[in-house]
């Protein structure tokens, strides 16, 4: 018998989904180029407000060696006091506003373990001192001298927690614990807590103290002051570092902070092991330096700090 041969047509209208995906094209590319943008921005941002806070810092510290009356002395003490703590606000936000586009990132240097906590911990022992509270080291001896990682970056998780221990603390003490959790192949998990004998916190504030700004109420805010930024930007570093933070805090009688490490074992550096010997001033003298440095009140500062050891600066 005879056979029908026929053919179906079907029409579909894709404008729609061809303008759907144009318009998210359109989306994607302004939002790669606000990234771009933003990111640009901060670091302008970031190189625009530290250079004229570095020498403000530097000059104040260079003032400060000169022979100076009483009045005048008091006045550029709080100038350069006041000079330190803006710095600390300027690095939380511009941190804080690096974390948040991503900008922000992790070294893997060697760096020696002891030496990175001890610099923090002689950095801020000063204020735990003036303030009468007893500050304690506790280092474990088992923990290896050097490992791969972010000495920076771990200095900057330290000084925000000592600080907070420092600033929330009227008296007791605060104590600095590095100890080895274990040892597995070629790497330490190790754990530094730090311990304080302050104001601490309520259980429910202990969910929000992450947020962004967030200080426990107003009034805790007016007196210690701070951005609230700190241990936000410490979580965030813990996390890009590959570590664990825990808190745990109670009302009236402090709060203790913990972040957790693996570090991979490394060796020594070779430029180290011939650098280790401090270079001795008088061999200075004569030495020719080229000092290179856009901003001019850096060159002033870089010039007068260089002038007492008889280099010639170009």
């Amino acid at each position: 018998g005879d056979s029908n041969n026929g053919a179906v047509i079907s029409f579909v209208n894709i404008s729609e989904q061809r303008a759907a995906a144009e318009a998210r094209e359109r989306a994607l590319i302004a939002a790669e180029n606000l990234a771009r943008i933003r990111s640009e921005f901060l670091s302008n941002m970031s190189h625009e407000i530290r250079t004229p806070m570095n020498a403000i810092i530097g000059l104040g510290s260079l003032m400060a060696k000169t022979t100076l009356n009483s009045v005048q002395a008091t006045y550029l003490n709080h100038i350069n006091n006041s000079a330190k703590n803006l710095l600390v606000i300027l690095n939380d936000v511009l941190d804080f506003s690096k974390l948040e586009a991503g900008k922000l990132s992790i070294e893997k240097i060697s760096f020696n373990l002891k030496e990175a906590i001890d610099k923090s911990v002689n950095i801020l022992g000063f204020k735990a001192e003036e303030k009468g509270i007893a500050l304690f080291n506790n280092y474990d001896s088992r923990i290896a001298s050097w490992f791969l990682g972010d000495p920076s970056r771990l200095n900057q998780i330290m000084m925000n927690l000592l600080s907070n221990a420092i600033k929330f603390t009227s008296e007791g003490s605060i104590s600095i614990q590095c100890s080895l959790i274990r040892s597995e192949n070629n790497k330490q998990v190790v754990r530094l807590m730090v311990s304080d004998t302050g104001i601490g916190m309520e259980p429910e504030f202990l969910d929000k103290i992450f947020e962004k700004f967030t200080q426990e109420d107003q009034r805790v805010s007016k007196h210690y002051g701070g951005t609230g930024l700190g241990m936000t930007i410490t979580r965030e570093l813990v996390k890009l570092m590959e570590g664990k933070l825990q808190i745990s805090s109670q009302k009236g009688s402090g709060t203790t902070v913990s972040v957790e490490f693996a570090f991979e074992q490394t060796s020594e550096p070779e430029q180290l092991k011939t650098i280790n010997q401090a270079i001795e001033i008088p061999a200075l003298k004569g030495k020719k330096i080229l000092l290179v440095e856009d901003n001019p009140t850096n060159r002033i500062v870089a010039n007068s700090m260089l002038q007492p050891y008889g280099v010639e600066v170009k």
